[in-house]
């Protein structure tokens, strides 16, 4: 399973200092975590579309993808429950609240 994070520039320090970290501490390997920051403010649609282009040439999806924005929290059971999502899904939309 991969897990790419979608993130702009204004808000990369709180995925570097707590979404990152806290997918590690749930047992994701950095190998699986794809930060996809749109450096070069190009915006959000057209950072989409050109991490759309970088899956299809360089990733493999046979194992699933999660796609999360730089905003989320994620629960302490993010990792348990995304693995255990069947991986012939090809898009899995999720949000959940309190």
């Amino acid at each position: 399973m991969k897990y790419m994070i979608h993130s702009c520039n204004k808000r990369l320090w709180y995925v570097k200092r707590y979404l990152i970290p806290s997918m590690l501490e749930q047992g994701i390997s950095l190998e699986d975590i794809i930060l996809w920051n749109d450096y070069f403010s190009v915006g959000n649609q057209q950072s989409w579309y050109n991490s759309c282009k970088y899956i299809k040439l360089c990733e493999s999806l046979d194992s699933g993808m999660w796609h999360l924005t730089d905003d989320v929290i994620i629960s302490y059971k993010f990792y348990r429950r995304t693995k255990s999502v069947p991986n012939n899904l090809n898009i899995r939309c999720r949000f959940c609240n309190r």
